[in-house]
């Protein structure tokens, strides 16, 4: 299986935020900017790769940072291939259509597209390769998909927690089939060729308001239950990264401080 993991950077947007309701301070603290947070994120990506052996190689698409010079030394500390571009433009959408246009015309077998907040366990790359194929297989070779945070909007959301799910044994913990994710997954480049005027529709996110992953990308994920291809998404139980986005977002059975500290840059 070879895999291209694709990290978007940017440590211009602050997307750490405070708690929703105002009523706490950022993850893991005010005193933490963009880009301490990012480069801990980054560096627990780094640590889940180099536990892995096997084929990967690691693209960073970065969105014009202020201090790309810090994330490449956390970066070179990768013992697989590594390639840094640039976006052409600027934001979400022009950051997307970089991502996917290499993608389509460069990836391989898989594809791991990885925002930059996203907080990882050391586990995550090894469990989701070996759980990614051995889906498929239980299957019988339908497209998977898998989201590796374990959102827990799809449990105090109403429109969410409504929707029934089914789960599995993956090979250390539970998954179930979700039909919402963010832009960080793990697919197959099948998926990219065959819905492709889908991933470029979401190049246009944040530049037209009405696109969003809701009618762009979870339209593959749901597309399965109207017996209408797409894949199958699955998200592990219990996490195996976490959204650094809202504090009420963390999923409440992982223990986020012990990845932060196993993740900090000495």
């Amino acid at each position: 299986m070879k895999l291209d993991i694709i990290l978007r950077t940017c440590d211009n947007i602050y997307t750490v935020h405070k708690s929703s309701n105002e009523s706490s301070f950022r993850i893991p603290g005010s005193e933490f900017s963009k880009l301490d947070i990012m480069l801990v994120c980054i560096n627990s990506l780094i640590n889940s790769i180099n536990l892995y052996k096997g084929d990967i190689r690691l693209i960073v698409v970065d969105d014009h940072s202020s201090n790309i010079e810090s994330i490449k030394k956390v970066v070179n500390e990768c013992i697989y291939p590594t390639e840094f571009i640039e976006v052409n433009g600027s934001g979400n959408g022009d950051s997307l259509k970089t991502c996917y246009e290499w993608a389509l015309k460069n990836g391989r077998d898989y594809l791991f597209f990885v925002e930059d907040d996203y907080l990882h366990d050391s586990c995550c790359i090894s469990e989701m390769i070996v759980d990614l194929e051995f889906f498929k297989t239980k299957l019988n070779g339908r497209e998977v998909t898998l989201f590796p945070y374990d959102n827990i909007d799809n449990y105090i959301q109403s429109y969410k927690n409504n929707i029934p799910c089914f789960m599995t044994l993956g090979s250390k913990r539970h998954w179930r089939t979700v039909t919402n994710s963010t832009f960080t997954f793990m697919c197959s480049k099948e998926i990219i060729e065959r819905y492709w005027y889908l991933f470029d529709r979401a190049t246009q996110y944040g530049k037209d308001l009405s696109v969003s992953e809701d009618n762009t990308i979870n339209l593959i994920w749901s597309a399965p239950y109207k017996g209408s291809g797409g894949a199958y998404l699955l998200s592990p139980m219990p996490s195996l990264s976490l959204h650094f986005h809202f504090k009420e977002h963390l999923s409440p059975y992982v223990n986020w401080e012990k990845w932060w500290e196993q993740s900090i840059i000495k």
